[in-house]
């Protein structure tokens, strides 16, 4: 792979093809009035028969007729309305394993590099139609999407591999199915390409903070005005872009309000109504952002955006289900904690468990969390500062327990009473 940037895009249709169950001739005889001059109704007549007589040579033949404009619906409608036991197999089997949705070296390793998650190839395949595929190649990354959700993002870094060649696509449809392709295009882009979507990319970065149980008075500029705690990192980007002086959030909690910013819809839409709760036995803690919502991280990757999550998550607890992870909504990157508030100090959730992620592993890290957020929050801006990105950072403070960085463990056995001041730990936080 050299550094200059590679976009193919491939249509494809796979259908399981039965045996036909009657005459061959009618099958030939119909197929030929689809190839003839025949008037369209005489076509429209015998696309609907073909999907009566069935076998790899009706599907075949109607498959052809989709790029025509007249008889796309017909040859569609024919084609779904094959009943074989047979077809949805194959469609779940062989082209839910098509691997050229996974990443294979077949000229030196001869092993898959990466595959896709189940969950995101179930969410993403279109079963009995037509599926569109990109292959994106720049430098050492190559990234892979199945309809807009992406399934593979690889990144070289064997030293021994050679950093060029050429990439070939393969799919396989399997002995009984047959594949075919419409509007495939191969596309160079310049080497400063920053996305999949366009070789003149200007989309803008997008960073979204959240701060957590600050009211409409937090902020010591204009028009809020708080005369107790200085602000300065707000009252900058307020000075320096446009101050929103009547901005409603969808919830007046932590999980609602996520579920609202995060899906764009109400948050009863998306079951989550009130706070998931930390203690095991309350019905609320078994709740979490099910994998059928889209998020707007998930709306950002299909545009080509590397997406990240450092912070706060709190739309449900990774150990009740893997369904619930952020990583399963839509960001390629996280860093922070799951529950509803942590110790800032050892990291200690309310629900007294150790919350803290790298990723999808939980991980033992010293530092006081607002500072680690900070820390990942630049390191991501930093590692994808020269293409498209969108960074949701979702601070803990001034959430409780309210406790600066040098002040005791509030969370875990052993915690200590912060004899802190109140009012001189907020504004140590």
């Amino acid at each position: 792979m050299n550094t200059r940037c590679y976009l193919a895009l491939l249509i494809l249709m796979a259908h399981a093809a039965a045996h036909a169950q009657i005459g061959l001739g009618n099958e030939k005889d119909l197929i030929s009035i689809l190839r003839s001059d025949a008037p369209q109704f005489d076509k429209a007549k015998a696309c609907q028969e073909l999907s009566v007589v069935g076998g790899r040579r009706a599907i075949s033949a109607l498959a052809s007729l989709l790029a025509d404009d007249v008889l796309a619906d017909y040859a569609r409608i024919g084609l779904e309305t094959m009943e074989y036991a047979e077809v949805d197999e194959v469609l779940r089997t062989k082209l839910g394993e098509l691997e050229g949705r996974a990443l294979y070296d077949e000229s030196r390793r001869r092993d898959f590099l990466a595959r896709p998650g189940e969950r995101a190839l179930a969410k993403a395949l279109k079963p009995n139609d037509w599926n569109e595929y990109v292959i994106r190649c720049e430098g050492t990354r190559i990234q892979l999407w199945l309809n807009g959700v992406q399934t593979v993002d690889y990144t070289e870094t064997d030293a021994n591999i050679p950093q060029s060649g050429l990439i070939g696509l393969q799919i396989h449809g399997g002995a009984p199915s047959e594949v075919w392709y419409k509007d495939i295009e191969i596309i160079e882009l310049p080497s400063t390409a920053k996305s999949a979507a366009s070789s003149t990319d200007d989309r803008p970065n997008i960073i979204v903070i959240m701060v957590d149980d600050m009211g409409y008075a937090g902020p010591s500029c204009a028009p809020y005005g708080n005369p107790h705690y200085k602000t300065p990192g707000m009252d900058r980007l307020a000075a320096e872009g446009i101050c929103f002086t009547d901005f409603h959030s969808s919830g007046t909690v932590c999980s609602p309000t996520r579920a609202g910013l995060l899906t764009g819809r109400y948050q009863q839409r998306a079951g989550i109504e009130a706070v998931i709760h930390p203690r095991s036995d309350h019905p609320e803690h078994r709740k979490g952002l099910k994998e059928s919502e889209i998020t707007f991280a998930e709306e950002f990757k299909k545009a080509g955006y590397t997406t990240g999550l450092v912070g706060k998550w709190h739309l449900g607890y990774a150990k009740e289900s893997p369904e619930y992870h952020p990583m399963n909504h839509g960001f390629d990157y996280f860093m922070g904690y799951i529950s509803g508030n942590i110790d800032y100090v050892n990291h200690w959730g309310d629900h007294m468990e150790h919350d803290w992620w790298h990723g999808r592993k939980e991980t033992h890290e010293e530092g006081y969390t607002t500072h680690l957020i900070n820390k990942y929050a630049l390191e991501f801006i930093e590692q994808n500062k020269d293409k498209p990105f969108c960074l949701y950072i979702a601070h803990e403070a001034p959430h409780s327990p309210v406790q600066g960085p040098n002040d005791p463990v509030q969370h875990s056995p052993g915690a200590m009473k912060n004899p802190t001041p109140i009012d001189l730990a907020y504004q140590r936080m």
